[in-house]
């Protein structure tokens, strides 16, 4: 016998209604419990680049349900009407993962009221006629198996177009190798940014056009930076990217290494300003960005 066909269809309905409402409250508790985790610099005290990791890895949580806890959870920080609403049921945590890059201080009155009661897919409907020529998320996915792809491009508006194709898993990892590459500038990470600057990369190089363009002139020599400079030697550079193998190398007091593997620093263990020196590797070490500040602030960090 199931443990509850002896309730009635008022006591089945009434508990599952009861059930929803305990979730959501418990959700709502979670998300405020991670902002205020997010402020206080935890998780990159315990040795993450940031809350996503953190919840992903300390967690257990699926990397999309990752993903919209912690942007969820940075929207209630700054809008607290965001988690009053999320609570009573009015805005789904979907709904406030689509509009929270939206908001602001002008916007978020409007769209919250508009967004209650919306699902994702009614939130991107929203969010498209509000903000008709705003770009979509980045997404990959994984492509149904058994039948081709059709690549498309689809035009936003005058000035944007959408992309869309399949590709390996090889292209996956090095699109994804590019990106920690190239963070230093472009730190959102977003793939129009990683796929521009390797078309640009591949044109400078094969398009005669560009070739021909550029003015022909040899390079000023360059000349080595002073051995008292902040300036850390490419040859120091790539000593310390060897040795700490390509990853931050803050270790927190748990004995838990940083994973981050883009965006990485060259830090300086003894401060340049304290006579610390650039020209040795002893001195130099990978931190991602979060750690960085971290020591910038005066943090107790591990060395790797």
């Amino acid at each position: 016998m199931a443990p509850h066909s002896g309730l009635t269809d008022d006591a089945l309905d009434a508990r599952l209604k009861e059930l929803a409402a305990t979730e959501r409250n418990a959700q709502a508790e979670q998300l405020a419990l991670l902002a205020e985790f997010d402020v206080r610099g935890l998780p990159e005290a315990a040795g993450y680049p940031g809350l996503y990791d953190y919840c992903v890895k300390d967690l257990g949580l699926s990397e999309g349900a990752a993903y919209e806890r912690v942007r969820a959870a940075r929207a209630t920080t700054r809008w607290p009407q965001v988690a009053e609403d999320f609570r009573a049921g009015k805005l789904s945590l979907a709904a406030v993962c689509v509009l929270a890059p939206l908001l602001n201080d002008d916007t978020a009155e409007e769209l919250l009221a508009e967004a209650r009661g919306l699902g994702r897919r009614e939130a991107e409907e929203l969010a498209a006629s509000l903000y008709p020529t705003a770009d979509g998320e980045d997404a990959v996915e994984p492509a149904p198996t058994g039948r081709r792809e059709r690549e498309r491009i689809r035009a936003l508006s005058a000035e944007r177009v959408q992309f869309a194709f399949t590709g390996s898993t090889e292209l996956r990892r090095d699109i994804e190798r590019a990106r920690g590459l190239l963070w230093h500038k472009d730190p959102s990470g977003r793939l129009e940014a990683v796929v521009g600057a390797l078309a640009d990369f591949y044109l400078d190089r094969e398009d005669p056009d560009r070739r021909l363009g550029r003015a022909v002139r040899a390079p000023a020599a360059e000349r080595p930076a002073p051995a008292n400079s902040r300036l850390v030697p490419q040859e120091v550079k790539d000593e310390v990217w060897l040795r700490d193998g390509g990853r931050c190398a803050y270790v927190s007091p748990e004995g838990r290494r940083c994973e981050a593997g883009a965006g990485l620093e060259y830090d300086h263990i003894v401060p340049w300003v304290f006579g610390g020196r650039s020209d040795s590797a002893v001195n130099i070490r990978l931190l991602c960005r979060m750690h960085n500040k971290a020591a910038a602030r005066g943090a107790e960090l591990g060395e790797g």
